[in-house]
């Protein structure tokens, strides 16, 4: 067994543990319902409830999506007007002429510092 391999096995162990999460959280509370009921259960004064740690089942699926929902990605704001800011960016470039912008603009939207073409003006009739 080469590294890659032995790599790409742990990359896929990682993988199946992340999407099998909520599964594994049921496994564990089924295996162990007994002492978790005797734990962590809210209800144990209450017999006729019928709980026997579900509460506890619940909180802790709640946690794992709760977690799951703050790892994803960032959302980005869909009224954001990245567009339009990369329009006036543009032609604060071509206006100013200097090679410089007055305005800076966030990273991902940087310009090149110098202007590679003039501004286009069709021929005329």
């Amino acid at each position: 067994m080469n590294m890659h391999s032995v790599y790409s096995f742990c990359i896929g162990i990682v993988l199946m543990l992340s999407l099998f999460r909520l599964t594994l959280i049921q496994v564990h509370f089924h295996w162990n319902q007994e002492a978790i009921a005797e734990l962590f259960c809210i209800n144990k004064d209450i017999p006729e409830s019928g709980c026997d740690g579900t509460c506890e089942l619940g909180k802790r699926l709640a946690e794992a999506k709760g977690e799951g929902e703050k790892s994803s990605l960032p959302q980005v704001d869909e009224k954001t007007p990245t567009l339009y800011v990369l329009q006036a960016a543009i032609l604060l470039f071509a206006q100013e002429g200097t090679g410089h912008l007055s305005h800076p603009i966030p990273a991902p939207m940087a310009l090149p510092q110098a202007p590679i073409f003039g501004i286009f003006q069709p021929p005329r009739a």
